[in-house]
């Protein structure tokens, strides 16, 4: 490190930054560990008009002041506040994939929310200081305005720059399985089908109108809010996971869990009897509303229709034919109109539960 700083010395420009490091100590459960808090003397609206020779000067000090050599990085866990990201960024080349704002609002987000953490995918500088991954949590620190802890990582070669983002991204079924909400595995139908029928639930409690299929990328990560609900609600929603995962011939079986569960988990044996007869097909006679439902369900699934419209028809046609079946009419109502997609799916499921 003394060599590669040395040589950037020749780039130093009288106004260089000055040192900026203060190194604290955290006393973890199992081990002791540092951590440094980096600070300058360069005001913010100073730094646009910093080199990037001196940036990379400064980003240099950090490592050659305290850092760890591990799998060919020097290694540093640093607080890093809205300024020192915006240097940071400075040095961000143009490689880099096009920034997401969606993706720095959920890293924004998270951070005032108490839920991001350094996961050891650090800050990423190359070779010759050139900051090569990163951008969005630095983006999000500057949007969160206030200093976050955050790894950085010194010295990758070209090989590992070409592995970075690279891995299976974590969908929000692996996050839950990662949780260890089961004392005994699950079947991972049944693990899918139980986190998506809770996102869907969680979107529906808080009032969302297009709760069934919500159109474009969440600017908040809902996952820790649905594992939560998973872990408060585990029998129930794996109840509804369990006896819907294997219905793919009457709708998707995560909206058809999410049936199952908003309905149990109100009118209890009533619902699971309805749902019962709906999949089973058992006592169903002319003029009941669970058989004139499976016909129509099974109509919808064969159709062309789109996969929205299917969804949220889906969830129509259920609680309508619940509402009938819990008003224990003795026959079905020839004069019954099934309500169509110009009506509100929220209004319809809480009419029904009403």
């Amino acid at each position: 490190m003394a060599n590669k700083r040395n040589k950037n010395k020749k780039n130093k420009s009288k106004n260089a930054i000055a040192n900026i490091v203060k190194l604290d100590e955290a006393v973890g459960k199992n081990m002791r560990h540092h951590y440094l808090h980096l600070t300058s003397n360069v005001k913010s609206e100073d730094i646009p008009g910093l080199t990037e020779n001196e940036v990379k000067e400064f980003v240099l000090s950090i490592f050659d002041t305290y850092s760890i050599y591990m799998s060919n990085l020097y290694m540093v866990e640093a607080v890093v506040d809205p300024d020192i990201a915006s240097m940071f960024l400075k040095l961000n080349i143009n490689r880099n994939r096009h920034l997401s704002s969606v993706h720095v609002d959920r890293f924004s987000n998270a951070m005032e929310l108490g839920q991001y953490h350094p996961t050891g995918n650090p800050i990423l500088f190359d070779l010759e200081e050139n900051m090569c991954d990163g951008q969005h949590r630095l983006n999000a620190v500057i949007k969160y305005g206030k200093p976050i802890r955050l790894q950085l990582g010194y010295g990758a070669t070209p090989e590992q720059i070409q592995c970075v983002d690279s891995g299976r991204w974590r969908n929000l079924v692996d996050k839950a399985k990662m949780a260890g909400l089961d004392p005994t595995p699950l079947p991972k139908k049944v693990e899918s089908v139980r986190a998506h029928l809770a996102k869907i639930y969680c979107f529906y409690e808080q009032g969302f109108e297009e709760f069934v299929r919500r159109k474009g990328h969440s600017r908040v990560d809902e996952t820790p809010f649905v594992i939560d609900y998973i872990r408060n609600h585990l029998q129930s929603t794996t109840e509804a996971a369990i006896e819907t995962y294997k219905m793919g011939e009457f709708g998707t079986p995560s909206l058809l869990g999410f049936c199952y569960y908003t309905i149990v988990k109100k009118y209890g044996d009533v619902g699971r009897e309805f749902f019962k007869q709906l999949f089973t097909g058992a006592n169903l006679e002319e003029g009941s509303p669970i058989l004139a439902l499976s016909k129509k369900l099974t109509n919808l699934r064969n159709s062309n229709e789109k996969m929205e419209y299917k969804g949220k028809t889906t969830v129509r046609y259920i609680f309508q034919a619940f509402k009938e079946y819990r008003n224990g009419s003795d026959g079905f109502k020839k004069s019954f109109r099934w309500k169509q997609s110009k009506v509100n799916t929220l209004k319809i499921v809480n009419d029904s539960l009403a």
